[in-house]
C-alpha cells in the first residue's frame, strides 16, 4: 500500500517547492502553547483542515523527501490523502487570496491572515485532466476577496482521490503548519497520523526536528 501512495506523491507533490530560506532550518520557534513566535509577533492557532477523521486516508508529514523531476527535496506541505467529493475546511479567519488552476496536478488558493500569515490549500485529484476550469472553480466554495471564517468549509476534492497539501507561509518562509495548531488538534491530528495504514518511516510526527525545519514540541 505504501508503494501505491509514494507514487501518488512522486506524481503529484510538487506544490510546495522550497526555494531560497525555506530549504534552512527556521531560526523561528513556536510556543507550544499558544502559537506565539518568540519574537512577540501576535498570537496565530490554526485547526486542522479536515472535517472528520474518517474523511483521511493517510497523512504524510512536513519535510518528506520526494523526487521533484529528479531533484530530491523536502516537500513543505502536510497532505491527507482522501476519496472524492471529501471537503475541507479552514484552518483560520482571513480573506480568499488567489485561485490558481493552470496547474497541470492541482487547484490552489490561499487564505491570507495579513501581511505575514498565509495558509495554502493546494488540492490535487489522481483525475485532474478530466476537469474544466469550471469544474476546479466550483470546487472553492468562496471568491478573491471574501472573507473567511476558521471552521468554514472551503473547499472539496473532484477529480478522483487524491489529496490536500496544507501549508503555511511565514513572512516568505513555509513552515510546518502543525506546528501551529492546539495542543488538543496536534496531539489529535498525530494520533490519527501513527494509526493509519500509511506509514512513513523515521517520521514519529507530522513536524520533524532536523536539518530543514524546527520543531520546539519535541
Amino acid at each position: 500500500m505504501r508503494k501505491k501512495y509514494m507514487k501518488i506523491y512522486l506524481a503529484f507533490a510538487v506544490c510546495f517547492i522550497i526555494v531560497g530560506s525555506g530549504c534552512k532550518k527556521s531560526k523561528k520557534t513556536v510556543n507550544a502553547v499558544n502559537g506565539d513566535l518568540e519574537n512577540g509577533s501576535p498570537t496565530l492557532v490554526l485547526g486542522v483542515p479536515y472535517i472528520s477523521e474518517e474523511d483521511i486516508t493517510y497523512i504524510q508529514p512536513f519535510g518528506v523527501p520526494l523526487d521533484f523531476n529528479g531533484d530530491i527535496r523536502p516537500h513543505a506541505a502536510v497532505d491527507f490523502g482522501c476519496d472524492d467529493s471529501t471537503e475541507f475546511m479552514a484552518s483560520v479567519s482571513g480573506t480568499l487570496g488567489n485561485i490558481w488552476l493552470e496547474y497541470e496536478h492541482s487547484y490552489q488558493f490561499n487564505i491570507v491572515v495579513d501581511e505575514r500569515y498565509v495558509v495554502h490549500y493546494c488540492v490535487e485529484p489522481v483525475n485532474i485532466h478530466l476537469l474544466s476550469d469550471a469544474d476546479k472553480l466550483s470546487a472553492i466554495y468562496f471568491a478573491p476577496g471574501d472573507t473567511i471564517k476558521k471552521g468554514q468549509k472551503v473547499c472539496r476534492l473532484v477529480g478522483g482521490g487524491g489529496h490536500l497539501d496544507w501549508g503555511l507561509i511565514i513572512d516568505n518562509e513555509r513552515v510546518c503548519p502543525a506546528c501551529y495548531l492546539s495542543d488538543d488538534d496536534y496531539s489529535q491530528v498525530n494520533r490519527l497520523f501513527k494509526n493509519l495504514p500509511v506509514g512513513f518511516e523515521g517520521y514519529e510526527n507530522l513536524c520533524p526536528d532536523n536539518e530543514f525545519h524546527t520543531n520546539p514540541r519535541q
